[in-house]
Order: structure tokens, then C-alpha cells, then sequence
């Protein structure tokens, strides 16, 4: 997910000004305008600013618990290959499973000529690879695909529709942030990551500020966690053992 300041700063009283970042770097804006009313959604590094952050850990965990409900014990991690293979998300996602006493893999689809934010060439992607992947084993014994978002998802579902792979009857599969999760076919399921309610919350912050100049230096340091929203949909059932049993 691409991060961004987005600060504004106060022109008389009701108007504001976007700060635009300076060439050659991000600015710096705790040193350069500690007084500006900022509010940072998801900083990847600690802040003094009022910041909005997502409980990454409570989502995969609602996605873990979903999959063990459902009777499942052996899970393919899928993610595109960004050279970071300790990812926060892949490593909650690894820990998590391990604690819940579940097993399984993980796929990286490689990124190499693909350009940065390009749903469309992700999936094709994911796609290719994960049929490949289905090729060199057959055999497997995950009952279900746990992906890095939501895009990934679209891939491994379409991988599977073209692999004879029934979702959910066969495998399930489960995205993450709930942005393009409802394209998919069939519509995954994900955990949203409320996007909508964060950017509502850091607009309702900056406004807060800029409407009573204490807010500024009482809110600073302050960090609101919003809690994520497991979304149930169509691609997600009992493991392929458990219904072959009953």
C-alpha cells in the first residue's frame, strides 16, 4: 500500500493549502512546520504527529481463526516477490499459523518488468506463477490460499478456475484490505482494511486543528488504531477433507 503525507495548512480561517514534498526527498515535517495541523496515516516509522494507524496483527488473525473454523490445516502464503521475504504481513501471517497449529507454504510471485501499482499485469502475474506452481505439485495438501491483498487474490482465483481448481469446494481463498475484493470471481473474501473511515478520521483530526490551535499540541503524539472487518463472501468454505468426509 502506497503511504503519503497529506498535510494542509491554514490560509486565514477557513482555507487550506496542500504542502507539497521538496525535490530530492520527502520533507521533513516535524522540523520544518512542527506547528502545521498533520495528521500521518499509517507511518511505516515511529511519529510525534497525531497518527492513524490499522491493526494489521488483529487482521490476519481474523483470517487465521476464519480458516481453522472452517477446518483447515494446511495454507499456501501467496504475495508478490518484492524482495522483502520479511514482510510484516508474511511474517504475522507465519507466526500466526504456527500458533494456531497450522502448516503449509509460501508462494513469491516475481515482480521483475512489472511496473508499481499495475492491478492488471499483478494478476496475469499471480496467475502464471501459481500455475506453475500447481504443475511442479500436484500433490499439495494446502486447502486454502492466504494472499498479500486483494489483486494477489484475483490472481489465485483465476489460476484455479484455469487449473480445474473448484473455489471454495476445493480450495479457499482469502484476500486482504477489501479494494478490489468484490471483482474477483467468485467474490473474495478479505479483511477490510477501512479505508474510507481512516481517511474520514484524519480529515475529522486536521479540521479539529485547524479549528482550535490547541488541538495541534494536544493531539500530537497521539496514535488511533482502527480495528479491521473480517468480510465473508463466496470464496471461502469447509476444507475440501472435512466436506469430502461429511
Amino acid at each position: 500500500m502506497f503511504h503519503d503525507f497529506i498535510p494542509f495548512r491554514p490560509r486565514g480561517r477557513g482555507g487550506v493549502k496542500r504542502c507539497r514534498r521538496r525535490p530530492g526527498g520527502p520533507t521533513n515535517f516535524l522540523n520544518d512546520a512542527p506547528q502545521l495541523p498533520i495528521v500521518v496515516v499509517e507511518s511505516p516509522v515511529p511519529t510525534a504527529l497525531p497518527a492513524i494507524n490499522f491493526d494489521q496483527v488483529a487482521g490476519m488473525r481474523l483470517i487465521i481463526d476464519h480458516l481453522a473454523g472452517l477446518g483447515h490445516r494446511q495454507l499456501l502464503w501467496v504475495q508478490m516477490d518484492d524482495g522483502d521475504q520479511h514482510s510484516p504481513r508474511r511474517e504475522m501471517f507465519i507466526r500466526m499459523a504456527w500458533e494456531a497449529g497450522l502448516r503449509g507454504e509460501a508462494l513469491a510471485v516475481p515482480t521483475t518488468g512489472l511496473a508499481f501499482g499495475e492491478a492488471g499485469s499483478q494478476i496475469d502475474a499471480t496467475e502464471a506463477e501459481l500455475l506453475r506452481f500447481l504443475s511442479a505439485r500436484p500433490e499439495h495438501k494446502w486447502t486454502a490460499a492466504v494472499c498479500y491483498n486483494d489483486v494477489v487474490g484475483i490472481g489465485v482465483c483465476s489460476a484455479m478456475a484455469r487449473a480445474g481448481i473448484r473455489v471454495p469446494q476445493d480450495v479457499s481463498v482469502v484476500g486482504f484490505d477489501d479494494v478490489e475484493a468484490q471483482l474477483c470471481i467468485p467474490r473474495l473474501t478479505t479483511v477490510s482494511h477501512r479505508l474510507s473511515h481512516m481517511g474520514q478520521r484524519a480529515a475529522e483530526m486536521v479540521m479539529q486543528m485547524i479549528n482550535d490551535e490547541t488541538a495541534v499540541s494536544r493531539l500530537r503524539g497521539t496514535v488511533e488504531v482502527v480495528a479491521p472487518e473480517l468480510v465473508i463472501r463466496a470464496s471461502t468454505g469447509p476444507a475440501a477433507i472435512l466436506r469430502a468426509s461429511s
